[in-house]
């Protein structure tokens, strides 16, 4: 059956948080009876403080921790604590120890297991230690919240739990219990840590811990909560039903009406001027229809009520009440697939709920993707301080002091930014109720700036410095970090890959004094660094890739004239403006309190002419210019690196085609990489010629049958070739196309006269 004769289907799934009953093992009865009862939601249940859509959210932590401080949890009592951490692609590290003489509690990764253990620390086994050990490389890359529970016994069999909680789908997961027999403690007096220990119980790898820690909560004398339940979320399923629907047996409300979505659009490294540097972010807008309702899954204790749902307003009147607080910032996922098909089966592309708007005839539902959450109004680096200036500070003063206690704040040790003067500090301690600052030798007026007088009640504002950082470092931080993107949304390990091979040049190096949104720093990375990032709808990840040759191996779709392009669908457009021939890369500011997109606040320039494009005969001997910056990049090879790339790669006037394929081809987007063979593409001598393109943009116009695509010529990024191993035999222009390289003539060209591999 051709895929012109199956029904389509489209479905939109809402993923929403609700409410856990705490005081037993059902759903939330707790403040109500009858009609009174909430609907699972944190806008209905009545019990506010007992709402939960993670195992804690209803309780109060005793203390509130980052990476680096030491709690001091009641070591003679029960403990519930929680980790948001961020595994590395290769975990290893301690997340928390509390003492290691005698006994101790310790949590980190031994052999690429994630351990969590309690009792005698001199022990690897035992009756006298707890020990749970999982798998941990099933959280590479991830965001997680690890939950520790001991109920302690002394001098008795005490219990130790270790659940994982996934902040992206809301589920809970126990990954194991143990128990053993305490001494008086579960702990020794000895100072616990957040992110490190000094020395690891017996058997535990111990060392610092890899991957990012947010926040540690611990709750003093608390045992875990009874309901410990694997679910917290509940989803809605939304379609056409006179459209079809998949074989799984699933509720669907048959009220999508109208739906619409534009995807991702890549900017390579900013080069198109009608985008911001990440380009477009995708989005998806949906409809549907009002209808009364009978509350069937959507009220938990509908036979309680006295009332019928279906005389009583209609459904997304009362959904929008029920999902008040709940409903922003949630997943919203699409199903493309045919109603002969399972669900499992469907293609998926994933965005996080904006917003909701609601008329006379239903609701319309607007979405983006995930990337929105880099923007100026939800994440700045650095973040924006709210400390002040106790009193009057001379240009010449060796301390400062702020108003309150602003230790959490403000780190041990750092730079600020107070008006125009950027001052660095060795220690801050609390005094009274204040903050002093001891500045560091030489610390005034650094950076390029200027020491100055201050007043009391001036901003002091905390900067963000990197040294010799690698892209994806910083990338990762202000992605998971600063932008709270979670780490399952991000393709952690192929970024890490991508910067390992093709942008291990670069080492960042840069003071951000006030606060800039991290949509904009990363876009200022990509033009410096020459790469671009997107978020795939369909893998449901943000991805990263350089501008570079092509290898081989990533050559394995052609899409063709006869084979899969859609009549008389295929178009070339130029983009005259991407043409560039000279590069003016500024780099090093002298004062990074000033104008950082100023060419006289810049120590050092390189400029790159590329002569092939600035001959009179080459186009008219119109000079395109392009000035880059930069913020992270202080040397010399570091801004030619980023130049040569955009010299060869905007070398003549880029182009763009507009394709349609069939939907057996949609398995492609954007990000894939497409070599195309049409009559439409030829030499000078007409003959036809394959290009390689990138796709930069895609979305389905017809689900289910028809594709559109927008792609931009790479071909003049060139291939990588391979040094051929011995006995692959002599040259032959099949073994090249292959990516074997041979040595050429002196000339640089194969015997047959054709160009050569060359060393770039």
């Amino acid at each position: 059956m051709s895929n012109m004769d199956r029904e389509p289907v489209e479905l939109i799934e809402l993923i929403l948080p609700r409410c856990i009953n705490t005081y037993g093992s059902g759903l939330c009865t707790a403040s109500g009876s009858g009609d009174g009862k909430c609907y699972n939601t944190r806008a209905t249940c009545q019990d506010v403080t007992n709402y939960r859509d993670t195992p804690d959210r209803h309780l109060t932590p005793d203390l509130v921790l980052g990476d680096g401080d030491a709690p001091t949890p009641t070591r003679t009592a029960d403990l519930f604590a929680g980790f948001e951490v961020r595994f590395g692609t290769t975990a290893t590290g301690t997340i928390w120890q509390q003492g290691g003489t005698t006994d101790s509690a310790w949590l980190g990764i031994t052999s690429g297991n994630l351990v969590f253990r309690a009792g005698d620390d001199t022990i690897s086994s035992g009756a006298a230690l707890g020990r749970v050990a999982v798998d941990a490389t099933q959280f590479e890359g991830q965001s997680i919240y690890l939950y520790v529970e001991i109920d302690f016994a002394a001098s008795s069999t005490t219990e130790i739990n270790l659940w994982a909680f996934d902040p992206v789908e809301l589920t809970n997961t126990l990954l194991g219990t143990d128990t053993f027999t305490a001494s008086t403690e579960w702990a020794d007096s000895v100072a616990g840590v957040i992110g490190s220990t000094a020395g690891a119980p017996t058997g535990e790898d111990g060392g610092t811990w890899n991957g990012g820690i947010t926040i540690a909560r611990f709750y003093d004398s608390t045992a875990a909560p009874t309901v410990m339940l694997d679910e917290y979320n509940q989803s809605l399923w939304i379609g056409r039903g006179d459209k079809g629907e998949p074989i799984d047996e699933q509720y669907i409300l048959p009220c999508l009406s109208d739906i619409g979505s534009v995807g991702t659009r890549i900017n390579l490294a900013g080069s198109d001027d009608n985008y911001e540097p990440l380009g477009r972010r995708s989005w998806l807008s949906f409809q549907c229809a009002d209808f009364a309702h009978s509350d069937i899954t959507q009220d938990p204790y509908l036979t309680d009520r006295e009332s019928d749902p279906r005389t009583k307003s209609t459904f997304w009147r009362k959904w929008l009440q029920r999902q008040k607080f709940g409903k922003v910032g949630a997943l919203v996922r699409v199903y493309d697939g045919y109603a002969d098909q399972m669900i499992a089966d469907y293609s998926t592309r994933t965005y996080i709920l904006d917003k909701v708007n609601f008329n006379a005839d239903g609701a319309s539902f607007s979405c983006r993707d995930v990337l929105t959450r880099t923007e100026f109004l939800k994440a700045q680096v650095p973040v924006p301080s709210s400390g002040i200036l106790l009193l009057d500070l001379t240009d010449v003063a060796t301390a400062f002091s702020l108003v309150g206690d602003v230790t959490e704040d403000y780190p041990a040790s750092g730079t600020v930014r107070i008006n125009d003067e950027i001052i660095t500090y060795s220690a801050r301690a609390v005094s009274g109720n204040d903050t002093d600052f001891t500045v560091a030798a030489g610390g005034r007026g650094t950076d390029g700036s200027t020491a100055d007088e201050h007043e009391s009640g001036d901003l002091v504002q905390l900067c963000r410095r990197y040294t010799d950082a690698t892209v994806s470092e910083v990338l990762t931080e202000f992605l998971c970090d600063d932008a709270k993107i979670e780490g399952q949304l991000v393709n952690l390990a192929g970024i890490e890959s991508e910067d390992a091979a093709y942008l291990n040049a670069y080492q960042l190096t840069t003071l951000l004094t006030e606060p800039f949104a991290v949509s904009d720093l990363i876009g200022r990375m990509s033009q410096e660094c020459g790469f671009y990032i997107w978020w795939d709808e369909r893998t449901q990840r943000i991805e990263l890739q350089a501008i570079r040759a092509v290898g081989f191996n990533e050559l394995d779709t052609l899409w063709t004239h006869e084979d899969n392009i859609v009549a008389d669908s295929f178009k070339v457009m130029e983009r005259p403006k991407q043409r560039l021939n000279i590069i003016n890369f500024y780099y090093n500011p002298i004062d990074w309190s000033g104008e950082l997109q100023k060419a006289t606040n810049f120590t050092n320039g390189l400029k790159v002419v590329n002569g092939t494009t600035s001959l009179p005969e080459q186009y008219g001997n119109l000079l395109q210019t392009r000035d880059i910056f930069s913020i992270f990049l202080t040397t010399e090879a570091e801004a030619n690196q980023t130049s040569s790339r955009l010299a060869i790669r905007y070398a003549d006037v880029p182009q763009e085609c507009e394709v349609y394929v069939d939907a057996k081809d949609r398995a492609t987007w954007v990000g894939d990489i497409v070599q195309i063979s049409t009559p439409m593409i030829v030499n000078s001598n007409g003959d036809r010629v394959v290009r390689r393109w990138l796709v930069i943009e895609a979305e389905e116009v017809d689900p289910g049958h028809l594709a559109r695509y927008v792609c931009t010529d790479i071909t003049l990024d060139g291939s990588i070739y391979l040094i051929t191993e011995n006995g692959i035999g002599n040259y032959t222009a099949a073994l090249l196309a292959e990516g074997n390289a041979f040595i050429t003539d002196a000339f640089g060209l194969n015997s047959d006269g054709t160009a050569g591999a060359t060393i770039a």
